[in-house]
């Protein structure tokens, strides 16, 4: 809500607060009838039936994976390490210093696609090549510079180099243990040192699969990045601004909850009020991929 124009502020009822300047608009709050700001004061009227058009959900069986975003930088020793203040935001003239915290997004991998990170007969050593639906995705959907805020994804062209494999590393009755390397180069040019966006990504994690619930129950990976590119008109940033930083990745099972499922990746949504992008995240995916409230 600071330093764009996405920060609208009004009440249930639609009287307007303001935008960008949050202390202007909680002083505008305050001054409005008490009986205006009680709970329950408005009642918001039947708004028709649910569009299923607009709406996404989860494949069934869907493996659900959070996925955590940083832009880093060093300390006094040199050392990569997370940031703990932002001070760049600016609104209405004010600059605001607040907490640094990742930006988030959800992996979501159908059934079939991840049933087939779990091999049948597993021997310590095999490679288990991963989907090339489920590289494509998080290449072009969650390697991507939205530290800063929002971002699109890169063009499937864009993956000059891209490399991600699960080596078998321990194998028991009741579970396998797997490591996942991976290395990707993605820029918006075949000729990498014309490329105004250029993403070198080296990944490393550790998966582990319970064979007998047939699940899998760790999903830990992460993800080192140097990147050089343009960033819009974002978070007290000019429109046009070059950078050159190193982006840090994680990647974690979700939780279950109810909450989870309703929550869709970002790269699902980028057509606003609609899911016509649903189907190019999971481009090349089998398994089925319905909006809600389809059948």
């Amino acid at each position: 809500m600071l330093g764009n124009n996405i920060g609208l502020m009004c009440t249930a009822d639609g009287t307007w607060l303001g935008d960008r300047d949050i202390e202007k608009a909680l002083a505008r709050w305050n001054r409005l009838p008490a009986e205006k700001r009680r709970a329950g004061a408005v009642e918001i009227e039947d708004r028709g039936p649910f569009d299923p058009t607009k709406g996404v959900q989860a494949p069934p069986g869907a493996l659900i994976v959070r996925v955590f975003l940083r832009e880093l930088t060093h300390d006094n020793a040199g050392q990569l390490c997370a940031p703990r203040v932002r001070g760049e935001l600016l609104s209405s003239g004010t600059r605001y210093q607040i907490l640094e915290e990742p930006n988030r997004d959800f992996l979501w991998m159908t059934e079939p696609e991840w049933r087939a990170l779990a091999p049948e007969d597993p021997k310590t050593g095999d490679v288990v090549v991963v989907p090339l639906s489920v590289r494509e995705r998080i290449f072009r959907f969650h390697l991507i510079d939205a530290a800063k805020g929002v971002a699109g994804p890169w063009a499937r062209e864009d993956i000059r180099e891209g490399e991600l494999t699960l080596t078998v590393a321990e194998v028991s009755a009741e579970r396998i243990g797997m490591r996942l390397n991976c290395s990707a180069v993605m820029a918006n040019q075949s000729d990498l040192t014309r490329a105004e966006a250029l993403m070198e990504v080296r990944m490393l994690g550790r998966l582990e699969y319970d064979r007998r619930a047939k699940v899998f129950t760790r999903f830990d990976v992460a993800a080192l990045a140097p990147y050089r590119g343009v960033r819009g008109d974002c978070q007290g940033q000019r429109r046009g601004t070059k950078v050159r930083t190193t982006l840090g990745f994680a990647f974690e099972l979700a939780p279950d909850g109810a909450w989870v499922r309703g929550v869709p990746p970002h790269g699902t949504r980028l057509e606003t009020g609609s899911s016509k992008s649903l189907a190019d995240y999971f481009r090349g995916a089998p398994g089925k991929i319905l909006p809600e409230g389809t059948k």
